[in-house]
């Protein structure tokens, strides 16, 4: 679908705070997005309504609750949207180096390439999970408040919006790990091993 010229954009095009290689907004579209990608990873976390989508050549529908991560280079196109409402966040691994006692002193921590190859869907382009039964709300708040945070640009601004992705990140995680106990366990310290050690 929409197999045209994809467009690259970069992520030093939508930052605001300056060094920081963080974007959020709140994505409300109704007519097709054509064929892009990113320079950097993109999380999509849908709040309302539903969307359909190809990422590479692979089909999805998000809909409420399901949260998608997109490597960065990979091509995607969405459209068909109903009531779609959802918070896109653009951020390079890097945003972490700075304010990583977290890694450091928790080793079983994982990082979000992790979440490269987990989910719904699994493949080598995106990772989608379901956030639904209680974690859809739960979630919420944070992403609003990252928003606020990174919208206000204050002192501090770089380590809040850090520490409340980590917390994100975290619920993320558990509910992955509740879905999946059989198989996360050995994905697990693999890519645990692999990504922070």
């Amino acid at each position: 679908y929409n197999k045209g010229m994809n467009n690259n954009t970069q992520l030093k095009e939508f930052q605001k705070i300056n060094n920081f290689p963080f974007h959020i907004d709140v994505m409300s579209p109704t007519e097709l997005i054509e064929r892009h990608s990113h320079d950097c990873v993109e999380l999509i976390f849908v709040t309302g309504g539903y969307a359909n989508d190809y990422i590479d050549s692979f089909p999805f529908r998000r809909s409420r609750g399901n949260l998608v991560i997109i490597s960065g280079q990979v091509s995607h196109v969405m459209f068909g949207f109903k009531d779609f409402t959802a918070y896109r966040v653009l951020f390079d691994m890097s945003i972490f180096n700075e304010f990583d006692e977290k890694l450091q002193t928790s080793p079983g921590f994982v990082s979000l390439f992790v979440l490269n190859s987990l989910g719904i869907v699994e493949n080598d382009y995106c990772g989608a999970i379901s956030m639904k039964e209680g974690y859809t709300e739960r979630l919420i708040p944070i992403f609003e408040e990252i928003l606020s945070v990174y919208e206000k640009g204050e002192d501090g601004a770089r380590k809040r919006i850090t520490d409340l992705f980590y917390e994100a990140v975290e619920l993320i995680l558990k509910k992955y790990e509740e879905n999946n106990k059989d198989k996360w366990n050995d994905r697990y310290s693999k890519l645990a091993h692999d990504t922070i050690i």
